[in-house]
């Protein structure tokens, strides 16, 4: 008897089995309501049915279940960029002035109203000052000192001296670095604190 209801129940699988997937030759599907109709073990399938045809048409290239629009949210949606707040250096911190710093502003300051009155003195003589002394009274009350009391020297550069593109320069000591010299070059109009003196 046990033998008889194994073998009943393997048949039943097989049937099964040939009743889901379907005669290959005539592309025929067996839908959930006739499988339940025609053996009473099999139930309904929560999932869509497959895709019907008549013998002889093919089926769908497509399959027939399709997606749905999701409430929840895509994997590939970007978020947008959220603004970054960097630091402020100067809000913070400010640097410290170094005394040589506040020498060579201070003295350069000083020595561009010596240049202003070089070139007052050009414009209306149609020469460059020989020495800074001739600028005095007409174009300078004084000739103006360094913060640190140092001289400028001025250097005027004849036609024949193999500087003369240089025009002029005008220079001074900074006391708060060893061996520094600040000079002014008029070629180019120009600050420069890196020559060494003496």
């Amino acid at each position: 008897v046990v033998d008889i209801l194994l073998i009943l129940g393997l048949l039943a699988a097989i049937a099964y089995l040939f009743l889901v997937i379907g005669d290959g030759r005539t592309g025929i599907w067996m839908t959930a309501p006739t499988l339940a109709a025609t053996n009473p073990l099999v139930v309904s399938s929560p999932f869509p049915k497959p895709a019907t045809s008549t013998p002889g048409t093919p089926l769908p290239t497509t399959h027939p279940i399709t997606a749905t629009p999701s409430a929840r949210p895509s994997l590939t949606s970007t978020l947008s960029p959220t603004a970054t707040q960097t630091a402020n250096p100067t809000a913070t911190w400010t640097p410290t002035e170094t005394p040589q710093d506040a020498e060579i502003g201070a003295s350069i300051a000083r020595a561009d109203e010596i240049v202003a009155a070089i070139e007052a003195y050009h414009a209306a003589r149609g020469q460059y000052p020989p020495d800074l002394n001739v600028l005095v009274t007409d174009y300078l009350p004084a000739i103006p000192l360094t913060i640190t009391d140092q001289p400028y020297f001025y250097r005027l550069f004849a036609d024949s001296d193999p500087l003369s593109a240089e025009v002029y320069w005008l220079a001074f000591r900074v006391v708060h670095l060893d061996h520094t010299t600040c000079t002014y070059l008029r070629r180019l109009e120009y600050w420069d604190c890196n020559f060494a003196s003496p």
